[in-house]
């Protein structure tokens, strides 16, 4: 049983831990807010968990989407992902669960190689891959992006994906500018293959 000062030591822990990656998770597996994956990684020694009202990708898109992001080495971010329509109907029971109905453990990767001239330009570039290993891979893609600050609070990120899976939502090419108004706080216009979204994260 938690009492009130772990509750706080956790929330404060958690709040630390926001503000020094400074970065968001995706419902999609990898840190960037929104769907356009930033070409930053979460810090080495960074654990960060954020859920999702819904699955993205095409096909049944109600449900959820839970990450936790680790920074492993600086550079390299691995995000484990649970994307269900229903968590609750049993999977293995022949016809407890509508047909279409999905539930997808995965794993994502995020590699964003440690140039010391890139980052003096303000320049990242990252390769990721998304959906990698378990038995179903519904979202499986490969994308290479980069990300530039313009500015003290703009960042342009552009990319492309290549998606062997149909549900996929990263495919084709890519594009994002986000605004931090606040180190806590981002706007993003984002398009991703023939979808426009816009996002904000507090």
């Amino acid at each position: 049983m938690l009492n009130a000062k772990s509750v706080v030591a956790l929330a404060a822990l958690s709040v630390h831990t926001a503000w020094a990656s400074n970065l968001w998770l995706s419902p999609n597996g990898y840190s960037g807010l929104g769907m356009v994956p930033t070409a930053k990684v979460l810090d080495a020694g960074v654990v960060t968990l954020a859920t999702d009202p819904n699955v993205p990708g095409t096909g049944n898109t109600s449900g959820r989407s839970t990450n936790v992001g680790f920074g492993l080495t600086p550079g390299l971010e691995l995000v484990g992902r649970l994307a269900t329509n229903d968590a609750k109907c049993n999977m293995f029971r022949a016809g407890d669960c509508p047909q279409d109905m999905i539930r997808d453990f995965s794993a994502s990767f995020k590699w964003a190689p440690q140039i010391d001239w890139l980052r003096e330009q303000k320049i990242n570039v990252a390769l990721g891959a998304t959906d990698l290993g378990g038995a179903a891979t519904y979202f499986r893609s490969y994308y290479a992006v980069a990300s530039k600050d313009i500015g003290r609070n703009l960042e342009l990120r552009l990319g492309a994906a290549q998606a062997p899976s149909e549900r996929a939502y990263l495919q084709g090419a890519m594009g994002a500018l986000s605004w931090r108004p606040a180190p806590w706080s981002e706007i993003s216009i984002q398009r991703a293959g023939e979808t426009t979204s816009a996002h904000m994260g507090l």
